[in-house]
């Protein structure tokens, strides 16, 4: 598999002196509240992101990430939570800096598509996390097509580093 970078930005180029998002979509033949399941179901995010555990209304889950070295374990404290629409997460990456995401599903011509948020209070985080969003994205539709075992997908050398230029593009020299 080659995979091919996809990520962006809504303004083209993220800046040190003003953080942006990072956007990554993938669309699915398949009805909104489906993907939605796909990425809000334990039984299912265990298939292509990890398994998580806790109480969702608590406001705090934990998500072991399997594709991961050693599949550690994070807690992710839910921001927002609109079915089938939007959900809103802020994970412990560790170093002092939570991530800041969010999915959004919607109608798209032929079934629905995701948009995945990450919101970037350093841009130069979008060098070292675009890569991994595209690599558990293409997971997701592998288990949502059933193309390919997504166990089979390698992070390298098609993502990292295969994807560095695409990502580091995105940052600009501050």
């Amino acid at each position: 598999m080659t995979a091919t970078p996809t990520g962006r930005t809504p303004t083209g180029r993220l800046s040190a002196h003003h953080p942006l998002t990072l956007e990554i979509s993938r669309e699915f033949a398949v009805e909104p509240a489906d993907l939605w399941a796909a990425l809000t179901e334990s039984s299912r995010t265990a298939a292509w992101i990890g398994p998580w555990s806790g109480d969702p209304a608590s406001g705090t889950i934990a998500i072991r990430l399997n594709a991961e070295d050693g599949a550690p374990e994070q807690t992710a404290r839910i921001t927002a939570c609109e079915p089938p629409h939007r959900l809103g997460v802020t994970v412990d990456a560790g170093a002092g800096q939570p991530w800041r995401l969010s999915a959004e599903v919607s109608a798209a011509p032929d079934g629905s598509r995701v948009t995945l948020l990450h919101h970037l209070d350093d841009p130069a985080t979008a060098e070292f996390s675009g890569q991994g969003w595209e690599f558990y994205l293409d997971r997701l539709a592998a288990v949502i097509t059933d193309a390919e075992d997504p166990a089979e997908i390698d992070f390298e050398p098609d993502y990292v580093p295969g994807m560095c230029p695409h990502y580091r593009a995105l940052v600009e020299d501050a």
